[in-house]
C-alpha cells in the first residue's frame, strides 16, 4: 500500500521530457510573437471526432472558450507564445481532461525554402467516457470498526470526494466517475484522546464501467502509529522501513529515484508541521557540504511529507557524489520528540541520485505441477475449492486423492510458473482478493507480497521460473485464521513482477494476472452410517418392517452452507429413500447454530422391498385402529388380508381379513373387523395382498418357483407363509436365500421348508427383531472375459451375496480406482445364481457398453449393494445448489466413494 502510493507521487513529479524545436523559446526573434493552439478531439476507443466539447485555455483566461465542430476541431488564434500552456476539455457524459502542451507539440511552417519559423500548439486528444460507479466498504482498525474516520476520494485531476465511517465503520459515494481514484483515510482517533492511533492511509483503486472487481463491498484495515519513517521515495537503503529516529541519527544511506522530482517521506504517525523541520545539502567529492539547497515542505494529513528542492538534483552513477537530507526536528502531535532542535545532532539520509530505470515487463503466472506428478497419473490443472486448490489430471480425476497437503493448501503452499523476463535476477510474488463478502470478515482487497521460493535448477525443458511456497492462505482469507481466502465467492490474483540487477521492481500489470476462484462444487471425502453418540432425532432406533430409518454423516472436501441441505438418493434396487427426516451440519454432532461446516448429518427414511410395517401402539382384542410407520401398504379393500407377526421372533400372532379406511397422512388403518390377537408395540403388520404370491412350492428340495423373482436377492431373509382356511392352518417359515435365478424366478433356500405350503402361500422379505441390514458392496471375481454388448452375461465366481435386480455395478478396467476414464456403472438385469444342472456356473446381466472389452483379471467388478448419491448442496461460494464433482459423488454404505 505504502509502495504503491510512493510510485504513484514519483509518477506525478517526475519531469516532462520533450524533444527540442527548430525555434527555441528563448530565441529573441520569437519574443512577443503570437501563436495558434488547434486540435482535434476524438473518443479514445473508437477514434471518432468529438463535437460539442467546451475547450478553455486555462494558462490564459482571457480567451473565451471554443467549442469543437462536427470534426471535433477547434482553434484559437493570437495567444500569447508560452513554453507550456494548460488546455482543458469538457463533455457531459466524457471524463475531464487537462493537458499541457509544449513547444514539442509546435506545429512548423515553412516560410519559404530552407526556412522554418514556429507556428502554434497541437492540443489534440482523446477523451474517454465517463461511467459512475457506486464505491462502499468498511474500515477496520484491528477487530475494531473505525467509527468516524474520514474517508476521501482524489483523482489526478483535482477531483475528490469525502465522508465519514459511520458507527460501523462504514462508507460510501453514490456515483464516482470512471479512473483512477486513491483512497485516502486521515490518521484515526480510536480512543478520543486527541491524539490519532492509526497511519495514514492510501491505495489506488481502477474504477471501471464493466469486468472489474466490486467496489461495493471493500475492506480497508488501518495500520497502528509506528512513529517512525515508514516509506519513502529512497531505495536501496542499508536500513529497512520503517526507520526510527535512532537509526536516522546514526545515518542511513540509499538512492533517490526521481531526477528533478520530489522527495516523499511517509511517517507512521502524525506530525506537527510547526515542530518539525528538514534540510539539503550537496555533499561534493572532497566531502565538502554546500549550503542549503532551498527546499518547499508540503504536508498531507501531517503525515506525508513532500519535499521539493529549489533546484533539480544532479544524477549520478557516483556514489562519492551526492547529497544528504537532514531531519533537524521531528515532532509529533501527541508530543512523541523524535529529534530535538539542535544545531549540531540531526537525522540523516545520505543519497545519489538515479534517473528512474525502464520497468521491465511483468510476466504472466500459471500454476506449475512441475512436481506434481506421481507415478500412475500427471496434474494437469488445479479446482479451487476454499481453502485448497486440487490438484486434477487431464481426465478430471484426484493423483493425489483427498491428502490436503499433497494438492496445494496451507500446509504445502503453491505453485507457480511464468515465462522468463530478459534482465530480469528475481522475481515477486503478490496476491489480493477482489471481493469481500459477509459484514464481519475482513478481506484484504490490496495487493500483499508473498513468500515464495524460487526453484534453482528451473526446468530444462522450457526455461520457465518457477515459484514454490507460496502461501496465499492466513494473510490473505476472508478469515485470515480460517485460512480460506476463497470462501464466500471471493477472487484471488495473482501476480509478478521482476527486479533487475539496479534493484527496480517492475510495476503489477493488472493485464498479466492469475485469476482464481471457487468455481468447483467439492466432493465427498467420507462417509459413516448410524454414527454414535448422535443426539435427539439423530439417535439410533430399533425400528422393523418396510421403512426405516438411517442417518448418514458426509464428509465434503470443503464447507458446504448449512443453509443447503445435501440429497441422497438411492441407486440400489432394492431401497427406496422416501425423504429427509432431519438434517443438519456441524463438526462430531449436529449443531443448528453453525453457517457452514465440512460436515453434515442426513436422517434419511428408507423403504425396503416388503410389505410388512410396524405397529407404534399397543392393541387390545376388540379395537379396530392400528397406528403403523406406513399405512399406504394397506389399501382400503373388503377382501384385504392382514397377517400379524411377532416384531421379535416373527412368530405367528393372527390375521384380518378387511380395511375400511387407510389413512396415509396420520398413518392409521381401520380395520372392517375388530382384532382378535392382542397386539404388542412394535409387532408386525404385513399387508398379504401385496406380497409376492408363489407359482409353485415344492417341500421335497430347497428350491422353490415364485412369480417374480426379482425382488430378492441372495442373503435375503425372507418368509413363506401359508394363509389360515377357516382360521386354522397357517404355517409361517423364515429361510434364507441362497442362490436365485431371475430368468425362471427361482428361489434355492438354506433349508427346506415345512410341508404343507401350496400355490396359495405368499413370499415376501422378512426382518425380526430389528432393522433392515444395508447391503455392502462386494468385489465380484470375473471368471471369463466379455465383449461389450447389451445383455451381456458377466460370469463370477460362486453366487454373489446382497445383489438385486437394479443394482448398480462398478467396473475399472484397468483396476486401478484412482483413474476414471476407464471405468463405468452398469445395472443388473438378471441373476442367475441358481443353475438348474451341471455345470454349476454363476452369472449376471447387464448392457455393457459396445467395444468394451472387460478382461477377466485385471478389471476389478465391484456390486455397489445399497449406494446413494449426494447432491443438493453448495459450498461457501456458490449462491445456489451445485453438483458435486462428478468422480467423488456417490457413496456405498460400507465407505466407498466413487
Amino acid at each position: 500500500m505504502l509502495v504503491r502510493r510512493c510510485a504513484c507521487l514519483l509518477a506525478l513529479s517526475l519531469p516532462l521530457v520533450f524533444l527540442a524545436s527548430a525555434c527555441s523559446p528563448t530565441d529573441p526573434s520569437q519574443l512577443g510573437r503570437t501563436i495558434i493552439v488547434r486540435g482535434a478531439v476524438t473518443e479514445s476507443t473508437t477514434g471518432q471526432p468529438i463535437a460539442g466539447v467546451k475547450v478553455t485555455l486555462v494558462s490564459d483566461a482571457t480567451f473565451p472558450s471554443r467549442v469543437t465542430d462536427a470534426g471535433g476541431l477547434f482553434l484559437f488564434d493570437g495567444v500569447q507564445r508560452l513554453d507550456n500552456l494548460l488546455v482543458q476539455f469538457q463533455k457531459d457524459g466524457y471524463l475531464t481532461q487537462t493537458i499541457t502542451v509544449h513547444i514539442s507539440n509546435g506545429l512548423d511552417q515553412s516560410l519559404d525554402a530552407g526556412t522554418l519559423f514556429f507556428d502554434g500548439y497541437d492540443a489534440s486528444v482523446q477523451l474517454t467516457q465517463a461511467y459512475f460507479v457506486p464505491i462502499a466498504g468498511i474500515v477496520y482498525s484491528g477487530p475494531t470498526p473505525a467509527k468516524g474516520a474520514k474517508v476521501s476520494l482524489w483523482n489526478g485531476g483535482g477531483q475528490g470526494f469525502a465522508t465519514v465511517a459511520d458507527d460501523n465503520g462504514r462508507f460510501a459515494f453514490a456515483n464516482v466517475p470512471t479512473g483512477t481514484w486513491e483512497v485516502v483515510i486521515a490518521p484515526w482517533d480510536r480512543d478520543g484522546d486527541g491524539f490519532s492511533d492509526t497511519q495514514f492511509f492510501g491505495q489506488n483503486i481502477q474504477v471501471a464501467p464493466q469486468g472489474a472487481p466490486n467496489l461495493g463491498n471493500l475492506v480497508f484495515n488501518l495500520a497502528d502509529v509506528q512513529r517512525a519513517l515508514v516509506a519513502s521515495s529512497f531505495v536501496n537503503l542499508n536500513h529497512a522501513y520503517p526507520i526510527d529516529a535512532n537509526a536516522l541519527l546514526n545515518g542511513v544511506s540509499g538512492v533517490l529515484q526521481a531526477v528533478g522530482g520530489s522527495i516523499f517521506l511517509h511517517f507512521g504517525a502524525e506530525v506537527d508541521p510547526n515542530l518539525t523541520s528538514f534540510e539539503l545539502v550537496a555533499i561534493e567529492p572532497n566531502g565538502r557540504v554546500s549550503p542549503p539547497i532551498g527546499l518547499t515542505v508540503a504536508w498531507d494529513h501531517a503525515a506525508v511529507a513532500t519535499l521539493t528542492p529549489a533546484t533539480s538534483l544532479v544524477a549520478s552513477s557516483d556514489s562519492t557524489i551526492g547529497y544528504e537530507l537532514r531531519v533537524r526536528a521531528l515532532r509529533f502531535t501527541d508530543g512523541t520528540v523524535g529529534i530535538l532542535p539542535s544545531g549540531t545532532v540531526f537525522g540523516k539520509i545520505d543519497f545519489s541520485v538515479q534517473a528512474l530505470p525502464a520497468a521491465l515487463a511483468s510476466p504472466t503466472p500459471s500454476l506449475s505441477m512441475l512436481t506434481k506428478s506421481p507415478a500412475t497419473q500427471t496434474a494437469a490443472s488445479g479446482a479451487v475449492d476454499d481453502s485448497t486448490i486440487w490438484l486434477l489430471d487431464t481426465n478430471g480425476d484426484l493423483p493425489f486423492d483427498t491428502v490436503q497437503s499433497a494438492n496445494f493448501s496451507a500446509n504445502s503452499g503453491l505453485q507457480l510458473q511464468w515465462a522468463p523476463v530478459a534482465q530480469a535476477v528475481t522475481y515477486h510474488v503478490y496476491a489480493r482478493n477482489t471481493v469481500s463478502r459477509s459484514n464481519n470478515e475482513q478481506g484484504n482487497l490490496d495487493w500483499r507480497e508473498l513468500n515464495a521460493t524460487f526453484l534453482t535448477a528451473i526446468d530444462p525443458s522450457s526455461n520457465t521460473p518457477v515459484a514454490v511456497n507460496v502461501n496465499p492462505w492466513g494473510t490473505l482469507g476472508v478469515v485470515p485464521s480460517q485460512n480460506a481466502p476463497w470462501r464466500y465467492g471471493n477472487h484471488v490474483q495473482f501476480a509478478i513482477t521482476t527486479e533487475d540487477a539496479l534493484g527496480f521492481r517492475s510495476n503489477i500489470d493488472t493485464s498479466k494476472l492469475l485469476d482464481t476462484k471457487d468455481d468447483f462444487g467439492g466432493f465427498l471425502t467420507g462417509i459413516a452410517v448410524d454414527p454414535g453418540g448422535q443426539p435427539g432425532l439423530f439417535a439410533a432406533t430399533t425400528e422393523r418392517g418396510a421403512q426405516f430409518n438411517r442417518t448418514f454423516k458426509l464428509t465434503f472436501s470443503e464447507p458446504m452452507n448449512a443453509a443447503s441441505i445435501p440429497t441422497l438418493t438411492s441407486t440400489g434396487g432394492a431401497l427406496t429413500a422416501k425423504k429427509v427426516v432431519v438434517s443438519g451440519f456441524g463438526g462430531t454432532t449436529p449443531d443448528s447454530s453453525v453457517s457452514d461446516s465440512n460436515t453434515a448429518f442426513v436422517t434419511l427414511q428408507l423403504e425396503a422391498h416388503s410389505p410388512c410395517t410396524e405397529l407404534l401402539l399397543a392393541r387390545a382384542a376388540g379395537d379396530v385402529l392400528l397406528p403403523v410407520r406406513d399405512a399406504s401398504l394397506f389399501p382400503v379393500s373388503t377382501t384385504a388380508k392382514l397377517l400379524f407377526l411377532d416384531g421379535g421372533s416373527g412368530g405367528f400372532l393372527g390375521e384380518s381379513t378387511g380395511v375400511t379406511a387407510s389413512d396415509t397422512t396420520a398413518n392409521v388403518v381401520t380395520l372392517t373387523t375388530a382384532l382378535v390377537p392382542t397386539l404388542a408395540n412394535n409387532s408386525l403388520v404385513c399387508a398379504l395382498g401385496d406380497a409376492t404370491a408363489t407359482a409353485f412350492v415344492s417341500t421335497a428340495t430347497t428350491s422353490m418357483v415364485v412369480n417374480d423373482a426379482k425382488a430378492f436377492f441372495v442373503g435375503q431373509t425372507i418368509m413363506v407363509y401359508e394363509p389360515q382356511v377357516s382360521g386354522a392352518g397357517q404355517i409361517a417359515d423364515v429361510r434364507t436365500i441362497s442362490g436365485i435365478d431371475t430368468p425362471t424366478n427361482t428361489l434355492v433356500l438354506n433349508s427346506a421348508l415345512t410341508a404343507g405350503h401350496t400355490t396359495a402361500s405368499i413370499v415376501f422379505a422378512f426382518t425380526a427383531g430389528g432393522e433392515t441390514a444395508l447391503r455392502s458392496s462386494t468385489v465380484v471375481a470375473l471368471q471369463k472375459d466379455v465383449i461389450g454388448a447389451a445383455d451381456s452375461d458377466l460370469f463370477v465366481a460362486g453366487p454373489i451375496s446382497g445383489v438385486a435386480i437394479g443394482d448398480l455395478v462398478l467396473i475399472d478396467l484397468d483396476g486401478d480406482a484412482k483413474t476414471t476414464k476407464d471405468q463405468f456403472q452398469v445395472k443388473v438385469k438378471q441373476l442367475k445364481f441358481a443353475p438348474a444342472a451341471p455345470p454349476t456356473v454363476y452369472s449376471f446381466t447387464a448392457d455393457v457398453p459396445t467395444g468394451v472389452t472387460i478382461l477377466h483379471g485385471r478389471a476389478t467388478v465391484r456390486a455397489l449393494g445399497d449406494s446413494f448419491t449426494v447432491g443438493g448442496t453448495r459450498d461457501t461460494s456458490a449462491s445456489a445448489a451445485k453438483p458435486l464433482d462428478t468422480h467423488r459423488d456417490q457413496f456405498t454404505i460400507d465407505g466407498t466413494l466413487f
